[in-house]
């Protein structure tokens, strides 16, 4: 009873939170943009094995990612992409070699749909996760590994625990080209403009700041406001986003 009740209040908690999109973005579907804005942005990658006949591919789309709290740790603290074994328009890049989707699946010796790999942001490895989780068990597995816990305690031990993680702050020095890279690829990102009231700004959005149209130290006074991911272009003032 008391386990029901607690799965309950976390359901209630769940949505009462409002994510800052007007839809749900879509998973990127191309590996090498998604390893590309992992490298700039410096967050970890997760590649999703997925297939059109799977039912739990669409059923962790439609319920699990779409979730308020897996939205917010998404947007805090990866990248997502879901790739299709039946894509063929697209080929990817991994380790100097080219790739089809298909391909990239045997060689991690893929099984089934849906299975999520887990990449640092230098594109390496870190542990993978196969089949459907629901909501509640998808979001301790993004803290869990967020926080690198698995170097310190068993999911299934941690899994018992309480944790409030959302996030590290995440500051970063791109260039323009980058800054450009990441506004047209990236769904969680956004140019902050001079005339935003940043008081009323979701935080875990992904801001690109262009430092050179602000007056005042405008990046110093979003890390004491608690924006989670920072992406600063110094001493531009125009140009991004056209």
């Amino acid at each position: 009873m008391r386990r029901f009740l607690y799965f309950l209040c976390i359901l209630f908690l769940l949505v009462g939170f409002e994510v800052g999109y007007a839809k749900v973005p879509e998973p990127l579907k191309s590996f090498d943009v998604a390893a590309q804005l992992s490298k700039i942005e410096g967050k970890d990658l997760i590649v999703m094995f997925s297939s059109n006949s799977c039912y739990y591919c669409r059923k962790f789309i439609s319920v699990t990612y779409t979730d308020p709290a897996v939205q917010r740790l998404l947007s805090n603290n990866y990248i997502f992409s879901e790739l299709l074994l039946e894509d063929k328009k697209h080929k990817m890049h991994f380790m100097g070699k080219e790739l089809t989707y298909l391909d990239f699946a045997r060689a991690f010796e893929i099984r089934g749909t849906p299975t999520f790999v887990f990449f640092d942001a230098a594109i390496k490895p870190i542990t993978g996760y196969p089949g459907y989780a629901p909501p509640q068990v998808f979001v301790k597995v993004l803290r869990y590994i967020s926080q690198r816990l698995f170097k310190k305690v068993k999911f299934d031990v941690y899994y018992k625990r309480q944790d409030s993680f959302w996030g590290k702050q995440s500051v970063r020095e791109i260039t323009k080209q980058q800054a450009s890279f990441v506004l047209r690829n990236d769904p969680y990102a956004v140019l902050l403009k001079p005339e935003d009231n940043i008081e009323g700004l979701d935080r875990s959005r992904r801001y690109v700041v262009c430092s050179g149209q602000f007056s005042g130290d405008i990046v110093s006074k979003m890390k004491e406001m608690g924006f989670f991911t920072i992406l600063e272009v110094k001493g531009c003032k125009s140009g991004l986003g056209d």
